[in-house]
């Protein structure tokens, strides 16, 4: 490190300049907190973290079609989630006006219609909804017309919560930030002469409504 006094038209501005090496890029992002960490902490969170993913791979279940089933990362025991129904209810009457207004209401309908024609989502009883707390996942369409394949996908809020109530995703592990493999799977896509990508169709974890014991 070196500082450099610059003269611009009689003002004087000094520059610091800093040469890093070897240094691990996840170690510039924990600049922000200017070394100040508690390493007892860090350590029972990377703790809880690996019994947390542990469990999580114990607990993978191949069901007799051959989709996988598993029980979400819970950090919190899921009974704290409360009974978000009226917010739920109000966030979904407006997704449905703002659909209608704009004229692609049975286009998102029929989004739903079609995974649960292919098993990817199911109707719960409404004798358990009717008897049992339930914990409603908020959502909204994303459109993207230019698509050709999916011109309409449902993006659920996981963050959606009453005031001092907890959310679904404060109940959840996030795991570890994937930004910083990026760079070796882009080193590792130029190794060789020929590059492929996939992608898996509707690939994703779906949690509609269910009672809390059910939310799994």
């Amino acid at each position: 490190m070196h500082n450099e006094v610059v003269h611009i038209d009689g003002n004087v501005m000094i520059t610091l300049t800093m040469h890093v090496g070897n240094i691990k890029l996840a170690d510039l992002w924990e600049l922000q907190h200017l070394g100040i960490l508690d390493p007892t902490l860090e350590e029972s969170k990377q703790n809880s973290y690996e019994e947390a993913l542990n469990n999580f791979q114990e607990k993978l279940t191949i069901l007799p079609n051959g989709r996988y089933e598993l029980e979400l990362p819970w950090k919190y025991d899921p009974v704290i989630l409360p009974d978000n129904k009226v917010l739920t209810l109000a966030r979904h009457e407006k997704v449905i006006k703002r659909a209608e207004s704009k004229g692609f209401l049975r286009e998102y309908q029929k989004v739903f219609e079609d995974w649960e024609n292919l098993g990817i989502i199911e109707r719960v009883p409404e004798k358990e909804v009717n008897t049992n707390n339930c914990h409603f996942l908020a959502h909204r369409p994303v459109i993207k017309l230019e698509s050709e394949t999916t011109k309409y996908r449902p993006c659920f809020d996981g963050s959606a919560c009453e005031k001092g109530k907890p959310s679904l995703n404060h109940c959840l592990y996030k795991g570890v930030n994937l930004l910083e493999v990026i760079p070796d799977v882009l080193d590792r896509f130029r190794l060789y002469p020929i590059g492929l990508s996939a992608d898996i169709e509707k690939a994703f974890l779906m949690l509609s409504v269910a009672p809390k014991d059910r939310l799994s």
